[in-house]
């Protein structure tokens, strides 16, 4: 008995395979240069190449195939649908007696084929390469489930892109708006987020604009999950499917209801006209407020005349046409939307930059400089507070920071800022974000940076028991030396001192600018590391490296300098180190022999370019360290009295 396929049509098949089987055999050469040649290539150069094992763990996460996914699914869906986007083709196309949707399907599983076909058959000569030259034992990160994870993963990606632009190319009636329409929807969603909340920070106080960017946006878009870097793990994977199964069906819907007179039009369907106008117009708008971000006024001024700019190029695209001033009407109406809607938001009608919520309904809250912490997939400590005091504390710091709206708004030092998330009874949260000078604020940030709550967040330590460490290795800048404790009892002692250490620092301890003496890497029993500072001011953990004879190898020593200098600061080295080259007679520099004032400089330098003094310290290794500062509060009297 006859197999009858009655979702698809053997002629239209067959038309397209002659027609666009051309796009599947490029594809295909392109992959098996990028991936199996490459394998070849880098296999023969194994031999003495100390990138060789890089090298073949990035075959398949190079630059080269991201682009590829981003334009070869796009073009086969644009030359597949090429004809509903001219008059003649689409009225010819659709004189045949096969019903809409047939036609559609047919298209589609033509194009999900081209660009399935090529990544199978990259992937099993992958494979085949792989056993061939013997590299299933030689210690390379390229096993089967490599292959078949990119495999799986670029079919994936090639279907959502492929579907998205069919979806994107049935509601306009060119084929180039087809191609940019669906890389912008690619990227709308990271870049409409960006745009409005940086544009939201000019007129209201407090947005946490780093969290909206930072939540996991670039996840909605192939190509910006990529250049995250973010891992593609099951649930990413069950929702892209689900995305391709709502775009091939919208997308069908959408081909099933087009008119045939929409070919040519740049919006095929008119009730999405105004959608498309005020969509460029609002984008157009926020470009050029941060364009011009100088001030209020500036900012008032990119959006006139971006948005502007933006209405007129949408009139002109969407009626084909220069006479676009009758229509001028809507611009007016957009713009008296706009206005309101920014002095709501520079009047806070609805509360958002007063509001603080009741401490009886907050279940903890997330403190830090940053949201970064929120969106880490390592095991990281997350600084959240769940004790009343601090509730207290913070809620002190937030209406102190409230109330300094005026002085606070138009701070620009990206580098110090406080960002809180509060996590409400009922799974509400409340985020706000602001930029503030930390020295204006000591008074509120001192009772929650020494709190013990601040300190189990920040110091891995205190959540470690001595039990589950193996070793403790300290390694002191600048020089070779370094210790390693592996005896148990000592282990023990040393953990205990360093966790007094971070228990008893004050806020100023904390914030200590000078340079610490060492780092300390402590080596747990599962394989992993808590790393540390050994800081100037834990005077305790010095005194027991003494008394254990490690003092000396833990640090740099006086004994280790054979000379230091001190230069003052001028407009020709604000920024620099000193160079002893240079026989400039009219630079004054201070060169210390003596070991007690070279332990003072040891112990009162750092590496920050603030402060009036810097320091250069001649090791008697050859070696030099040039890039040191004194801060005002740390320079010796010795140094001031020469300088004076």
């Amino acid at each position: 008995m006859k197999l009858k396929i009655s979702y698809f049509n053997k002629g239209v098949l067959i038309n397209d395979i002659k027609r666009f089987t051309w796009i599947g055999i490029c594809y295909l050469i392109f992959l098996l240069f990028e991936v199996p040649f490459k394998i070849i290539t880098i296999d023969a150069n194994n031999t003495g190449n100390p990138g060789y094992l890089t090298s073949m763990q990035n075959i398949f996460t190079n630059e080269v195939l991201m682009v590829s996914i981003a334009v070869i699914p796009v073009l086969t869906a644009i030359l597949l649908f090429r004809y509903i986007q001219s008059k003649k083709s689409v009225d010819m196309i659709h004189c045949l007696p096969i019903k809409r949707v047939k036609l559609y399907d047919n298209h589609i599983f033509i194009g999900i084929l081209l660009l399935i076909v090529p990544v199978i058959i990259t992937a099993l000569s992958a494979l085949l390469l792989k056993g061939a030259l013997g590299l299933n034992t030689a210690g390379i990160h390229f096993t089967v489930k490599n292959v078949i994870s990119w495999a799986g993963i670029t079919i994936l990606f090639n279907t959502f892109i492929f579907l998205l632009s069919v979806f994107v190319g049935m509601f306009t009636g060119l084929s180039a708006a087809q191609g940019i329409l669906t890389y912008i929807f690619l990227f709308l969603p990271m870049g409409l987020t960006t745009l409005i909340t940086y544009n939201l920070n000019f007129f209201v106080y407090g947005v946490a604009s780093d969290y909206y960017t930072r939540s996991g946006i670039d996840f909605f878009s192939p190509i910006t999950k990529y250049l995250a870097h973010e891992p593609i793990v099951f649930m990413d994977i069950m929702v892209y499917i689900i995305f391709c199964i709502i775009f091939y069906l919208a997308a069908r819907f959408a081909y099933h209801k087009r008119s045939l007179e929409a070919a040519s039009n740049a919006i095929a369907f008119n009730h999405l006209q105004p959608v498309f106008k005020y969509g460029i117009t609002f984008c157009c708008m926020l470009v050029g407020g941060i364009y011009f971000r100088i001030n209020h006024y500036w900012i008032t001024f990119g959006y006139v005349i971006a948005s502007l700019f933006g209405y007129i190029i949408a009139e002109i695209i969407i009626t084909k046409s220069l006479k676009i001033f009758r229509n001028m009407k809507g611009y007016l109406l957009y713009a008296m939307v706009i206005l309101i809607v920014i002095v709501g938001a520079n009047f806070d009608i609805i509360g958002y930059e007063k509001r603080i919520p009741a401490l009886e309904n907050i279940e903890s809250i997330y403190m830090d400089n940053s949201f970064y912490l929120l969106n880490e997939k390592e095991d990281i400590q997350i600084p959240l507070y769940s004790e009343t005091g601090n509730f207290n504390n913070i809620e002190n710091l937030h209406k102190k920071l409230i109330a300094d709206k005026k002085t606070l708004k138009n701070y620009s030092n990206s580098n110090e800022q406080v960002c809180l998330l509060y996590n409400l009874k009922g799974g509400k949260q409340i985020k706000r974000q602001y930029k503030i000078p930390s020295q204006m604020y000591e008074e509120y940030l001192k009772p929650i940076y020494e709190s013990k709550e601040y300190k189990k967040n920040h110091n891995s330590i205190l959540n470690t028991d001595y039990k589950s460490i193996d070793k403790i290795s300290i390694n002191p800048d600048h020089t070779n030396k370094n210790v390693t404790i592996t005896n148990p009892i000592q282990i023990k002692e040393a953990i205990k001192i360093l966790k007094n250490e971070v228990l008893s620092e004050t806020y100023e301890d904390i914030l200590d600018s000078r340079d610490m003496w060492s780092n300390i890497n402590i080596l747990l029993s599962n394989d992993k590391r808590i790393d540390l500072s050994w800081k100037k001011s834990y005077k305790q953990f010095e005194n027991w490296l003494k008394q254990n004879g490690y003092y000396a190898k833990a640090r740099i020593m006086p004994e280790d300098i054979d000379y230091a200098i001190i230069e003052k600061r001028n407009v020709t080295n604000t920024n620099g180190g000193i160079d002893v080259s240079i026989k400039n007679s009219n630079v004054k520099r201070l060169k210390i022999t003596d070991k007690t004032k070279l332990e003072i400089c040891l112990r009162d330098h750092s590496n920050s370019r603030e402060g009036q003094y810097i320091l250069c310290l001649y090791l008697k290794n050859g070696d030099n360290i040039n890039y040191l500062s004194i801060e005002d509060k740390y320079v010796p009297g010795f140094a001031l009295e020469y300088f004076k």
